[in-house]
């Protein structure tokens, strides 16, 4: 069998995925109800909250 490099096992690594896809799902489903109600443009601080959410994941 090889070595493994990673710490995290297959299956800690497919639950992260898991994870991260209802995170996104989620962003996607806030992002354009909140475009529907008023189209217009993330503010710059908008996308550094988002970015620091998905990086905190």
């Amino acid at each position: 069998m090889p070595v493994k490099t990673n710490v995290q096992t297959d299956k800690e690594v497919s639950s992260d995925h898991g994870h991260l896809n209802e995170f996104y799902q989620q962003e996607m489903k806030n992002i354009q109800a909140k475009m529907e109600q008023r189209f217009n443009y993330f503010s710059l601080s908008e996308l550094v909250m988002l970015k620091e959410k998905v990086n905190s994941y």
